[in-house]
């Protein structure tokens, strides 16, 4: 995997749990490899994951802050193992469900089924919050030893949204792969089929050509260079942050952000503070607003609170001159 990109480690420290019968296979890797590319157009992060049966590859953003994976099921989706999850299960509990779908006014599918747990799919490109069912199906990923990509491996009954809006997403995506702070993101559902760590690296490339990025699902190496393993040079780590409010669109009250903070007390350019309104560093317990979000994103760390051109302004008064 010859790449050199920008690359990010994440742990997550959601309390241990367990989804029964997610793993399809006795195999059990130590971690998987989902290789992305950048859409030239839209400028998003996509890859392709192959789910239902027979398998169908299926063209997804990446969304950091994601509270799960959620597909359009409005056209062609046909599965034979597709299953709705029904209200008040345990399925149904890991999604953090608040409402319930009692009947379908229309012919049995996926995304319409009577007695089934609904979710609010989120649209993080429009901030569009929409409703859909929770169900469940099967989605194969490639494993990986940390160098080389190894044998395809299942999870038979991954939880996922049927719903969500498509405006604004790349050109043939059908919906968003959610890598949030839930039980359901794609991170911790496949951290529970493997039993691996429940962590993940993303390298990205800034190029939009032929050259790939990859997301690492579990423990490293992560091998980008032939015999350099990027994993070793983590040395540094930084606390993440719980903001108790949600930041999707659209959310159950009560409900925490599934979105990545950090703690910063103040930003500095070559040694020279850059001027801003430090309360909007930290989290307004109440609101949920100010802080600063990990998200891919032109302005990274900044969650639309903290006008980050002004950053931009410094560094660019700063490099022309020349310190």
């Amino acid at each position: 995997m010859a790449l050199t990109r920008n690359f990010l480690l994440f742990c997550s420290l959601l309390p241990f749990f367990i989804v029964p019968s997610l793993s399809k296979t006795s195999f059990r890797p130590k971690a998987l490899v989902l290789p992305v590319s950048k859409d030239a157009s839209s400028l998003q992060y996509v890859a392709l994951i192959n789910q239902r049966t027979p398998l169908v590859p299926v063209k997804l953003t990446l969304d950091l802050g994601g509270q799960f994976q959620w597909v359009d099921c409005e056209e062609g989706y046909v599965s034979s193992s597709y299953k709705p999850v029904r209200c008040r299960s345990a399925q149904c509990e890991l999604a953090r469900s608040k409402s319930c779908v009692s009947e379908c006014y229309a012919s049995p599918r996926p995304g319409c089924n009577n007695n089934t747990c609904a979710v609010l799919p989120d649209n993080t490109v429009t901030r569009t919050g929409t409703s859909g069912e929770v169900g469940q199906d099967v989605v194969s990923i490639q494993s990986t030893d940390g160098s080389n990509p190894g044998r395809a491996v299942s999870v038979s009954k991954l939880i996922f949204a049927c719903g969500g809006s498509l405006e604004g997403l790349a050109s043939g995506v059908k919906g968003m792969a959610g890598f949030g702070r839930t039980k359901i993101s794609l991170p911790s559902q496949f951290s529970a089929a493997f039993s691996f760590d429940r962590k993940f690296a993303i390298c990205l490339t800034s190029s939009s050509s032929n050259a790939k990025g990859v997301v690492f699902f579990g423990d490293g190496p992560y091998v980008l260079l032939p015999g350099i393993d990027v994993s070793r040079s983590l040395i540094y780590s930084t606390p993440l942050i719980l903001n108790p409010v949600s930041t999707a669109s659209a959310y159950f009250t009560g409900e925490p952000s599934s979105d990545y903070f950090i703690g910063v007390k103040s930003i500095k350019i070559n040694g020279k503070a850059v001027p801003l309104n430090r309360s909007l560093l930290s989290i307004d317990r109440i609101e949920g607003t100010g802080g600063n979000e990990d998200q891919y994103c032109d302005t990274i760390y900044s969650n639309g609170n903290i006008n980050l051109q002004s950053c931009h302004g410094h560094f660019c008064q700063r490099a022309s001159q020349g310190s």
